[in-house]
């Protein structure tokens, strides 16, 4: 086992958190390869950090990829993927987890409120409560032990057009201790 930092994210170029958990090393997976994409984090920029987790939705297509950089070693290992590929998710770091909530299949008409918990002491990730509204491109925060799910859109596209376009002022907490949700007042 070696202590690393995690960091994750979701969007063209966004870092959503960091946090420290004690995972083991995967050298098996992948160690060696070079970092491939200009928003995954690299060279002596990390130099401080021990090692970071990426998660990434980007391009405007939904992957699941995870990989994990070392940047001592200036390398990357790849971990399990998030099962559930998808991009416009919400993303937060919470008590050594990877949440990663909601989201859409390539565009909003394919909406979902998919919950996976990321668990890197076993390389898995799990299934969640379902975000009770179904939404991509929401934000995610952590306040007072809770994960707190606001904002996102929605809509249609039909002939090339997108209708019924929204925006959601629906705002919502996830408890991890009862994987339960609770609604708030809206926006």
């Amino acid at each position: 086992m070696r202590r690393r930092t995690f960091l994750s994210g979701c969007g063209a170029v966004a870092l959503a958190a960091v946090f420290e958990a004690r995972v083991p090393v995967f050298p098996e997976r992948g160690i060696g390869r070079e970092a491939r994409d200009s928003h995954r984090p690299g060279g002596p920029a990390g130099a401080g950090l021990a090692t970071t987790l990426c998660i990434s939705c980007s391009g405007g297509a939904s992957v699941g990829w995870h990989e994990v950089y070392d940047p001592q070693a200036d390398t990357w290992a790849t971990l399990k993927a998030l099962s559930g590929a998808r991009d416009h998710v919400g993303c937060a770091a919470f008590e050594g987890r990877i949440h990663v909530i909601g989201g859409r299949f390539n565009t909003f008409e394919y909406n979902t409120g998919l919950h996976h918990v990321y668990l890197p002491d076993r390389d898995t990730w799990e299934d969640r409560s379902p975000l009770p509204t179904v939404r991509s491109g929401h934000g995610l925060v952590v306040y007072r032990d809770r994960l707190f799910a606001m904002g996102g859109e929605a809509g249609l596209i039909e002939h090339g057009q997108i209708t019924q376009a929204r925006v959601f002022g629906q705002m919502e907490s996830y408890d991890p201790t009862s994987d339960t949700w609770m609604s708030h007042a809206r926006c």
